[in-house]
């Protein structure tokens, strides 16, 4: 999961075939660099951070904002079929 578009392109495919999401597993990771801190180089650490930090965090902000969106939209369309019958059920104020 190092490739950034990724996170956005998972988001897409779920959107696409399934027109939600429900939740998020993230269940990725590297164990590279397996030695001594002193023998490995900075370069290293940063695309083991990459790999198991920063794309979870990038995928977990795609989702995030697919889900509220989706909630905002079920909320809102909830409340609406409120308001209509509610227009209907006032009194007649001409009486």
């Amino acid at each position: 999961m190092s490739d950034p578009s990724l996170a956005a392109k998972a988001v897409e495919v779920a959107k696409s075939q399934w027109g939600r999401l429900d939740s998020l597993i993230i269940n990725h990771g590297s164990l590279d660099p397996v030695k001594k801190v002193g023998e490995s180089s900075a370069e290293e650490w940063r695309k083991a951070f990459d790999v198991n930090v920063f794309s979870a965090v990038g995928l977990v902000c795609k989702v995030v904002i697919f889900m509220f969106s989706f909630v905002m939209y079920k909320l809102f369309s909830f409340f609406l079929s409120f308001s209509r019958p509610t227009a209907r059920l006032k009194p007649n104020q001409n009486h």
